[in-house]
């Protein structure tokens, strides 16, 4: 019954925050908590706001997987053989030998794939990360191949796109905003000399324009040309080899793996030529924040000492140095030309670990690239541990999806590498337009215009307001509005706090009423992230002053003429106090300790309005706003740290720098912001290089956090983390200790073991965090306070999702003030839980249409309000059990136990309403594992045939919003293929704590009018059956789908089910949740029936969430 697609579930962007702004917004800013109607169907109006499920198409049969094979990668072959220092050495015997071995094996594999699809792709092998073969291959073919004693697992391959950049041109700013100043690296350079000397850092990214002057380059558009039009390795007349070292480009020009583009083009070419290509521009920017040489005011290459800088010299530069001016870069090109999207980045993590084996120093590998929602036990992550463990920093950008709980993915989820979040230094940099007339209003106000236009700005027009007071433009124009806007400016409203939709679809229906540009009226004064739009009109946001005098001019009805001017981008830079040291609205939340205690990000870097490169340019440059670019300047910094800690390893590289970053970021009312936004806190260069003392916790070693994760607490709780402090210097140190709260969470405490510790010379030290719940009564799920309690979907506002957590740091002081301080981030997620059981149904005699079933044990009722935890059941027909599953060695263990089918049920309350059709129908799932964050991955799926011929008539699932951290249960006809109901998950119709994330259970809410039945319906039997789908389903390789487990079907009448319930004290919670508690759950029947219950505690621990129950007459 399942329609089951090989497409992948989610792409994976580039963190420029330009394209990531259209996809998330930030949440609604009012304190009211509200909640939507808690009729059923009445959020179906939301579902344009919702994600729909991408995975519901019939298999394409081609599929892109990693096939692992057995055994060591080389990498670590060769590190054993060398031992010791590993740089500078030829690739040991014992690692040739180990390629060599691995190269037969994928070459057999390859063989055997080919033999039965000749039209296979191969898209690279690995030898030395993790031993393999990436494959589009026909699906078919692949379950073959999955039985060889040579192949360990394969792996769908997380597919990665690249989102436009910002192109604006810098010819006109008179200042260059350095973050080198903010993040005190100029200080480093200063006090240290250390400028990145002998390190190396390789950029996986769009590739490098190494002709342009920040590189060392000829800086001139004909060298640019001259390199763009060549695949064969870059002539040295180029680049300058100080700089450049080398890389290779793994895509070539046309390459795109995105199926739904019309570039699509999954065949790589690739070559020796790493050059960024005209539709990229985003690795030359990053390669510029991290270790470009700075260019002087006259736009030639800096080749001073950077010691000798100062901040007036630094802000006198057309473009700064990069964090390391002095750092080589490799350059690994993993993207087309054009952009779009790609599953290569496997083979440059490989190409890495060879370089390392053959004696080339690399030391840190930047990736400003990301999946939002990926797990961290995602395959792909083990290529980051490998190089982890030979000694290599891999830095990466945090996201840009904003306050969305878990939506920071792989690989900046990787627990060993360094997850960088951005903050805001301050800068504004702002384009202009001008008011010519009328006169009262004439001047140039700030504003930044769109990315995707890219023709020469000569547009000068009359403005248009909508007759809709405060009109987006999300929906098409009327008529009316239409005729009157034809060749004028349209000036819509902007909320950049809660986007009603993006950008794209506003400039969209701009051009089809014929607009000639786009006035976006923005509601702040800064601006942290750009707007898209589209080719072809022009168009831009205006500040929230700007938009007022010219809706005031409007309304008192002169007209306004605007004009666009390419002479006007980036026209004006200024540095806002008040921003400085806040977190930017686009940075992603990370993970929350469900998978491992991982928990992310690490630090934050700036990351608002970047001065670097603009690739092609010859000496030009651009402002971007992106954790793509607060990445590359942590890197930039690591590379300092490896130079002033000659035989440091990367994990003490990582450590220094979460240490020393003791700048926390704060909201506009004071509120510090949680570990799983900013990290530890904002970097610090000086900090970080002159430090000697390092910190993590002992439990948590790679992490460096001391994470206790997701903690589910059932009686009094004492929990320890052993932070271990190291002293690679000479001379002992001596800190004050104590923990500082960021949130605190009622009935929980840390404390330390010790108020002072001496750290020997040369040695370590220990000191014991507690953390302890007397009394798990005391807690109360209290929202981070620089969150928004409720959030705006569609025309509803509802109360938001999130993860209760008590977050905070533990503070080294030294004794002696000329050192750094230190601190060590400390997360937990305590959530109380229900120890309840159902009993069997007793029904006095034959004739009896009601029973009671009994609820005992320990239930939640804690707390008042949306702080409140209350132990909820919902109950079920059984419908069908699955057994418990096993996955093969090397897949993510613990999200595809959360997919894994155990039980699934249905109800109904249609016999409790007068119109039956007026009734929910619900299905209960329970999982053998717990889903981290439901609608993500792994989440079910349930296909509901009405009308008997034994093929599915709609879909139910779980969905995100896209503008909100909420979760919802959608319904689609699979005919029309429209939405036709979206309910809150877990039948959430009150507004309760319905124990959404790490849960094991789930609640499928549907309309029965959705589902097409009235009061005259006669025919009221359905069938369903239950799937979850998963990006790293087992079947993939071998059948194209998505499907992890599946159950039978069932049938079940929703007007007169064989079982139904109730329960008098939970009437407020909508029909379909009952109160966990004495006397128990009303059961109702018309006639004896022999079929079983299902019941969900929804808040008692994973391994009792469910219960099997029978019912029997005396």
């Amino acid at each position: 019954m399942p329609r089951s697609s090989s497409r992948p579930i989610r792409k994976v962007a580039l963190a420029s925050v330009a394209a990531a702004a259209l996809v998330a917004a930030s949440l609604a800013t009012t304190s009211q908590i509200a909640t939507a109607s808690t009729s059923p169907g009445s959020l179906t109006s939301l579902a344009p706001a919702l994600k729909l499920n991408a995975r519901l198409d019939k298999a394409t049969g081609k599929v892109a997987v990693f096939v692992r094979t057995e055994g060591a990668g080389a990498l670590s072959v060769d590190a054993t053989a060398k031992g010791g220092s590993l740089s500078g050495r030829p690739q040991s015997s014992a690692a040739k030998n180990r390629v060599a071995d691995i190269r037969r094996t994928n070459s057999a594999v390859t063989k055997a794939i080919a033999s039965a699809d000749p039209a296979v792709t191969t898209l690279y092998t690995t030898a030395y990360t993790v031993p393999g073969v990436a494959v589009i291959a026909d699906a078919s073919v692949l379950k073959a191949i999955a039985a060889r004693s040579d192949v360990v697992s394969i792996s769908p391959i997380t597919q990665r796109s690249v989102p436009k950049p910002v192109t604006t041109k810098g010819e006109e700013a008179p200042l260059n905003s350095n973050d080198a100043i903010y993040t005190r690296t100029l200080n480093a350079w200063q006090q240290t000399g250390h400028t990145g000397t002998g390190i190396n850092i390789a950029v996986i990214d769009t590739g490098l324009d190494y002709t342009h002057a920040d590189f060392g380059g000829p800086g001139t558009t004909a060298a640019y040309d001259e390199a763009l039009a060549s695949t064969a390795a870059p002539a040295s007349s180029l680049y300058d080899s100080a700089k450049f070292l080398g890389g290779t480009d793994f895509a070539g020009a046309t390459y795109n793996a995105d199926p739904d583009s019309d570039a699509y083009d999954p065949d790589p070419a690739p070559d020796a030529n790493p050059i960024d290509g005209r539709g990229g521009g985003h690795g030359s920017h990053v390669a510029g924040t991290a270790a470009g040489f700075g260019e002087n005011a006259d736009k030639t290459t800096f080749t001073g000492d950077y010691g000798d800088l100062t901040t007036d010299s630094v802000n006198d530069m057309y473009i700064g140095p990069g964090s390391a001016p002095n750092s080589g870069l490799y350059s690994l090109k993993v993207f087309g030309d054009g952009g779009g999207s790609t599953d290569l980045t496997g083979a440059a993590l490989d190409w890495v670990g060879q370089a390392l084996t053959q004696g080339k120093n690399i030391n840190v590998v930047n990736m400003s690239l990301g999946s939002d929602y990926s797990n961290p036990d995602d395959p792909d992550n083990a290529k980051v541990d490998a190089l982890v463990a030979r000694g290599v920093l891999p830095v990466m950008s945090a996201g840009n999806s904003g306050d969305f709980t878990d939506v920071g993915g792989s690989p900046a989820n990787s627990e060993n590498g360094l997850s960088v979040a951005a903050a805001s230094s301050g800068s504004a940099v702002y384009d202009g337009i001008d008011v010519t007339a009328p006169a009262g209003i004439s001047g140039t106000y700030n504003a930044q215009y769109s990315i995707a236009y890219t023709k020469p700005l000569t547009l000068r027009a009359d403005v248009f307001v909508p007759s809709a007071a405060g009109s987006t433009g999300c929906a098409p124009f009327s008529s009316d509005d239409a005729a009157r806007i034809a060749g004028k400016i349209v000036l819509l409203h902007w909320n950049d706090a809660a986007l009603e939709c993006g950008s794209v679809t506003r400039f969209t229906n701009a051009t089809n009423a014929g607009a000639a540009g786009v006035l976006l009226g923005g509601s702040v004064n800064v601006f942290d992230a750009g707007i898209s739009g589209n080719a072809d009109i022009p168009g831009a946001e205006i500040t929230k002053d700007a938009y007022a005098a010219i809706l005031r001019t409007v309304d008192g009805g002169d007209t306004v003429t605007v004009s666009f001017k390419d002479s006007l981008r980036l026209y004006k830079s200024e540095i806002v106090p008040s921003l400085t040291d806040t977190l930017a609205t686009f940075s992603s939340r990370g993970v929350h300790g469900s998978y491992d205690k991982i928990v992310k990000p690490d630090v934050a870097a700036p990351g608002v309005n970047v001065l670097s490169v603009l690739s092609g340019a010859g000496t030009g440059r651009t402002s971007e706003s992106g954790t793509s670019m607060a990445s590359p300047d942590a890197a930039g910094i690591a590379a300092l740290v490896f130079e002033a800690h000659d035989g440091w390893t990367a994990k003490q590289v990582k450590a220094d720098i979460m240490n020393t970053a003791t700048h926390d970021l704060k909201d506009a009312d004071g509120n510090l912001y949680s570990t799983i936004s900013q990290g530890t806190g904002r970097i610090d260069a000086l900090q970080a290089v002159t430090n000697q003392v390092t910190v993590r916790s002992d439990e948590n070693e790679g992490l460096i956090t001391a994470s206790y994760g997701a903690v589910a607490v059932s009686k009094p709780l004492t929990a320890k983390r052993t932070l271990v402090l190291h002293n690679s210097g000479n001379t002992s140190q001596t800190y004050s200790v104590a923990y500082a709260s960021r949130i605190a969470a009622p009935g929980v405490t840390f404390t330390v073991s010790a108020s002072t510790v001496v750290v020997p010379a040369r040695g370590d030290v220990t000191v014991t965090l507690t953390m302890k719940i007397p009394d798990p009564k005391a807690l109360r799920k209290v929202i981070d306070p620089t969150q928004n309690a409720t959030a705006g979907v569609g025309d509803a506002e509802i109360v938001r999702d999130f993860v209760a957590s008590a977050t905070g740091s533990v503070q080294f002081t030294p004794a002696d003030s000329t050192r750094s301080p230190l601190r060590l981030s400390v997360f937990a997620a305590p959530k109380p839980i229900s120890a309840n059981t159902g009993a069997t149904a007793v029904f006095a005699k034959k004739t009896s249409t009601t029973a009671v079933l009994g609820i005992s044990g320990t239930t939640l009722k804690q707390g008042t309000g949306v702080q409140a935890y209350t132990g909820l059941t919902a109950a079920f027909v059984l419908g069908a059990t699955s057994p418990v599953k096993t996955f093969p060695a090397g897949s993510p263990q613990q999200s595809l136990a959360g997919a894994d089918l155990i039980a699934v049920g249905a109800a109904s309350t249609a016999p409790l309403e007068k119109d039956r059709s007026d009734g929910i129908l619900s299905f209960g799932v329970k999982t053998n594992g717990p889903i981290a964050n439901p609608g993500v991955d792994g989440a079910p799926e349930v296909y509901i045939d009405t009308d008997g011929d034994g093929e599915a008539d709609f879909v139910t699932y779980v969905t995100k919003s896209t503008t909100a951290d909420a979760t919802f249960v959608t319904t689609i006809d699979l005919v029309s293929g429209k939405a036709v109901d979206v309910e809150p998950f877990n039948a959430d119709y009150a507004g309760v704590d319905v124990n959404t994330f790490d849960s094991s259970v789930a609640v499928l809410p549907v309309s029965l009018k959705a589902l097409g039945f009235t009061s005259k319906s006669k025919k009221t039997s359905i069938t369903y059956e239950v799937a979850t789908e998963s990006a790293y389903a087992p079947g993939l390789a071998s059948t194209g789908s998505y499907v992890v487990d599946q159950t039978n079907a069932a049938t079940f009448d929703v007007f007169a089910p064989s079982l139904w319930f109730s329960q008098k004290k939970s009437d407020d919670l909508g029909g379909v949740l009952l109160r966990d508690q004495s006397p128990g759950i009303a059961v109702h029947r018309t006639t004896a029936s022999t079929k079983r219950i299902l019941l969900l505690h929804l808040h008692n621990s994973v391994s009792k969430q469910s219960q099997i129950v029978s019912q029997k007459t005396k």
